[in-house]
C-alpha cells in the first residue's frame, strides 16, 4: 500500500511541480550568481527500483528486484548490477551507477528500438549532467556511425530513496548489431582478470577488450588480435588505400569529430568502443559507438596516469586533445585523405548537428529544471571528488547548475568552430612525438 501511494504521488508530480527557480545577482565575489524565486515546472520520468541486495557492494552478479517505469513498467520483474570504472571505484557511494535488464524485450522512455539491457549513467562529476547526453545525441546524428544509443535524462529512486538524475541509455551492444566482434580499447585490461584471447588482447602495445564475440575461442582471438594489430600497421603507413581496407571510413571520421568536440581524455586510454562486421567480402573496423564523456568538455586539465597522456590542451575549448592522445588518430589527422573528409564533416557538425544537440538539451534543461536542481544540490560534488581529475579544473568554481548549462555551451560552440577553421586551414603537423 505505502509503495502504490508512492507511486500515485510521484505520477501526479510528473505532471507539474512548483518549486523555486533562479534569478541572477551579484555576490561577494562579484559573480553572477542566482536567488530562488517561485517558478513551475515539469519533472522527468521516474524510475524505481526495490530489491534487497546492496548494488553497490558488487558489479559483477546480478540481483533480483523489481522495476517501475511511470508509463511503461510496473513491477515488473528484473535485475540489476553496478557498472563502471572510475565511476565505481570513486563515486558509487555517493550515486551508484547501474544497469538493468528484463527477461523479454521491452518499449520503454519512448526509445525508437525495444530492448532487454539498459544502463542507467550517474554522471556524478559532471555538475551540468548533460556531457553524456550531449555526446550520444550528436553522435546520432552523425550518421556515419551506423549506431550510437538512444538516451534520456531520468531520475532514479532506490528502494522508495531519491538517488538523483540519471542518463538511461540503450545498452552499448544490441542483438542488431550484427556485429562478429565488440571490442574496446581498454588500458589494463589483463587486471580485469579473463583469459587472454577470450576476454581481451594485445596489439601494437595496446590492451582491448572482447566485450562481444560470435566466436569465443582462443584462435578466433588470436586472429582478431592479428587483424587489429594489421589495421594499426596500416594507419601508420599513412596510406590512405591502405587504412580502407580495415576501416569503415565514415564512420572512422565521424568517431573522431564527437571524440575531438568534447576533448576526451579517455580517447588514448580506454571507452574506445568499435565493432568487427562483415561489409560484403571483407572485415571492417567500424568506429563506435562512442562513450564516456562525463569527464570530458572542459572538466579535466590534466591526465596524470601515464606521462604520454599529460596533454596540456585538454581541458581547453583550443587545441587539439583526441588527435593527440589517441595513437591511431594522432596519425590519421596529419594524413591528407583524411582531412578532405573530415572538413566537410566539421561543417555538417558546425551548421546542423551540434546546434541541434545544444537546442535538446535546452529544451531538458528549461522544461525540466526542477530536477536538474533538486539533483544538483544533494549531489555538490566537493574537492575530494575533483581533486583525481583536475589541478584544477575549468568548472570548479562554478555553483550554480544554470552556470555549468552556460559554461558547456559556449565550450562545444566554440570548440566546433575552432576545429572547423583549424583543419579547414591545411593538414596539421603534429608538434608531440
Amino acid at each position: 500500500m505505502k509503495k502504490t501511494i508512492v507511486l500515485l504521488i510521484t505520477a501526479v508530480l510528473a505532471l507539474t511541480t512548483t518549486i523555486f527557480a533562479y534569478t541572477p545577482h551579484e555576490n561577494m565575489d562579484g559573480l553572477q550568481h542566482e536567488t530562488a524565486t517561485l517558478a513551475t515546472y515539469n519533472t522527468l520520468p521516474s524510475i524505481f527500483v526495490d530489491t534487497s541486495a546492496e548494488l553497490w557492494e558488487n558489479r559483477y552478479v546480478w540481483q533480483d528486484g523489481t522495476l517501475t517505469i511511470i508509463g511503461y513498467l510496473h513491477n515488473e520483474q528484473a535485475q540489476f548490477r553496478g557498472r563502471g570504472n572510475s565511476t565505481w571505484e570513486l563515486w558509487r557511494h555517493y550515486k551508484i551507477p547501474f544497469n538493468f535488464r528484463v527477461p523479454q524485450p521491452v518499449h520503454i522512455a519512448g526509445f525508437e528500438n525495444p530492448g532487454v539491457s539498459f544502463i542507467l549513467l550517474a554522471n556524478h562529476i559532471d555538475r551540468s549532467l548533460m556531457r553524456n547526453f550531449n555526446a550520444l545525441y550528436l553522435a546520432n546524428l552523425m550518421y556515419g556511425m551506423n549506431f550510437a544509443p538512444e538516451v534520456k535524462p531520468v531520475q532514479v529512486y532506490i528502494n522508495g530513496e531519491y538517488q538523483g538524475v540519471y542518463l538511461l541509455t540503450e545498452h552499448r551492444v544490441p542483438a542488431r548489431l550484427q556485429a562478429d566482434y565488440v571490442i574496446e580499447l581498454m588500458m589494463g585490461a589483463p587486471d580485469r582478470g579473463g583469459e587472454v584471447y577470450i576476454d581481451w588482447f594485445e596489439a601494437n602495445e595496446r590492451y582491448y577488450l572482447i566485450r562481444d564475440s560470435q566466436n569465443n575461442t582462443v584462435e578466433a582471438g588470436m586472429a582478431l588480435a592479428d587483424f587489429v594489430s594489421r589495421a594499426s600497421y596500416a594507419i601508420r603507413s599513412g596510406n590512405f588505400a591502405e587504412i580502407e581496407q580495415y576501416f569503415y571510413i565514415p564512420a572512422l571520421v565521424d568517431f573522431y569529430v564527437v571524440q575531438e568536440l568534447f576533448a576526451s581524455s579517455d580517447a588514448g586510454m580506454f571507452s574506445v568502443w568499435m565493432q568487427i562486421r562483415n561489409d560484403g567480402d571483407r572485415q571492417l573496423i567500424h568506429m563506435g559507438p562512442v562513450w564516456d564523456f562525463d569527464a570530458a568538455a572542459g572538466i579535466i586539465n590534466h591526465v596524470s596516469f601515464l606521462p604520454q597522456f599529460e596533454n596540456p590542451w585538454v581541458h581547453l575549448p583550443e587545441g587539439l586533445a583526441v588527435a593527440e592522445l589517441n595513437y591511431w588518430y594522432r596519425e590519421l589527422v596529419q594524413i591528407p585523405e583524411f582531412n578532405e573528409l573530415l572538413v566537410p564533416r566539421l561543417r555538417y557538425l558546425v551548421d546542423y548537428s551540434l546546434p541541434r544537440t545544444l537546442d535538446k538539451m535546452w529544451y531538458y534543461v528549461n522544461e525540466y529544471r526542477s530536477s536538474f536542481e533538486r539533483n544538483f544540490y544533494i549531489h555538490s560534488a566537493g574537492p575530494g571528488d575533483w581533486s583525481v581529475y583536475s589541478l584544477p579544473a575549468l568548472t570548479y568554481h562554478i555553483d550554480t547548475f544554470y552556470e555549468h548549462i552556460v559554461f558547456l555551451d559556449d565550450f562545444l560552440e566554440t570548440r566546433a568552430l575552432w576545429l572547423y577553421n583549424f583543419f579547414q586551414s591545411g593538414t596539421p603537423t603534429l608538434v608531440w612525438p
